[in-house]
């Protein structure tokens, strides 16, 4: 490592500390280049003379703010007041993080014994990993589904690829659109894309999946297809057997999307956990699959996006508070009682009554916990109830 050395001084323009991003991915480096090891993960933890640092899972290495140059700076030191790192990036606006796609980084070259820039590399906040759902099992390319996991950058944005395939979602910047295709392909060519130009990544709902279809020679809208950042499982706990309702308890996997958020499926019941935009909550129903049964019910729902099939009935449910799935320990569950038996008639249901039981977080659960913890629930009271599966 060496100095930075000198540099313009543009003008100052510190922001907002409330717009940084929690986490954000510096990646571009193979393996078997030098300073590889700054690629990764990096999470906010606090600011350095106004301007955020974020530190590399797993290591002291930091991104902070060097402001007597107006640069960027990838430190293996961490916070410190020097201008020696590893790597550093001018940055004409003053932004308060450095997860922009639009910085140009210089890694230091032992060979040369300066730093070099390498267009390679890029900082941008992102998910880690994109779940594709919805493509139905007897179509053209249902192999799409599944999970995929940040491997790189393609025109400025993050690129995944299928954990357990060759299938990348990328971006054409030429055409504005997210394509799924294989990882030897380039330009446009594709077996799906989602017109998606101002996604800074393919993580979103409401992107419209075109797929190619051979038998009639074009490419097709497939609305059940969905790209969300959801888990693909959640485990609902705190209930005890003797409790009533117990049955929400247990492992919910992710089947679909249901009015452009994550709909959850519990194996062997008819329970679902679902988004109601009439009321803006999060729904687990235990007779979500009853009648009609799931081909009929659900997978009407995710095909066809109708909606009218559905009531706002559920054992539980929680206010939404803008999260995109249900995975997020903040949310206030109320559990709804069965109403008593009546002669003759049937009394409505009582108020739903908040379940105060409590799970204690270990350290790995609350960080993951602090992480995921959407803005529109910071300050409510915390009732671990959900939580997100690997």
């Amino acid at each position: 490592m060496q100095d930075v050395g000198s540099a313009s001084m543009p003008g100052d323009s510190e922001g907002d500390a409330a717009s940084c991003p929690r986490s954000m991915h510096v990646v571009g480096r193979s393996a078997g280049q030098e300073n590889h090891d700054i690629c990764g993960e990096y999470v906010h933890v606090g600011q350095h003379h106004g301007f955020a640092v974020y530190q590399k899972l797993g290591s002291a290495t930091a991104i902070r703010y060097l402001r007597s140059m107006h640069r960027w700076v990838i430190d293996r030191a961490g916070v410190r007041e020097s201008d020696v790192c590893v790597a550093w990036a001018n940055d004409s606006v003053g932004s308060i993080h450095p997860a922009r796609a639009d910085l140009i980084w210089h890694v230091w070259d032992v060979t040369s014994q300066v730093h070099v820039m390498d267009a390679n590399v890029v900082t941008f906040s992102a998910p880690a990993k994109i779940t594709l759902v919805g493509r139905a099992a007897n179509r053209e390319n249902a192999s799409a589904n599944g999970e995929y996991t940040l491997a790189g950058v393609c025109h400025s944005r993050p690129l995944y690829q299928h954990r357990n395939g060759t299938a990348v979602l990328r971006f054409h910047s030429d055409e504005g659109r997210w394509l799924l295709s294989s990882v030897y392909d380039s330009g446009n060519v594709c077996c799906a894309f989602a017109e998606g130009d101002s996604m800074p990544h393919p993580g979103f709902p409401e992107l419209q999946w075109h797929f190619w279809e051979p038998q009639v020679g074009k490419f097709s809208p497939d609305p059940a297809t969905r790209t969300l950042t959801a888990p693909r499982m959640l485990h609902v706990m705190g209930r005890s057997a003797e409790s009533g309702n117990a049955r929400i308890c247990g492992t919910y996997y992710l089947a679909g999307a249901w009015e452009g958020r994550s709909l959850y499926v519990q194996p062997g019941t008819q329970t679902v956990i679902r988004y109601s935009g009439k009321t803006d909550r999060w729904l687990i129903d235990c007779e979500g699959l009853a009648e009609p049964s799931l081909m009929s019910k659900l997978y009407h729902w995710i095909l066809t996006g109708d909606t009218s099939a559905a009531s706002e009935r559920c054992t539980a449910h929680s206010q939404a508070c803008g999260t995109q799935h249900p995975g997020f320990c903040d949310l206030q569950w109320q559990e709804l009682p069965p109403p008593a038996p009546a002669a003759g008639k049937r009394g409505l249901a009582a108020p739903p009554v908040v379940d105060q039981k409590r799970r204690r977080l270990d350290a790995a659960d609350a960080a993951e916990a602090r992480a995921r913890r959407p803005d529109g629930l910071a300050g409510q009271g915390w009732l671990p109830r959900i939580f997100g599966g690997a």
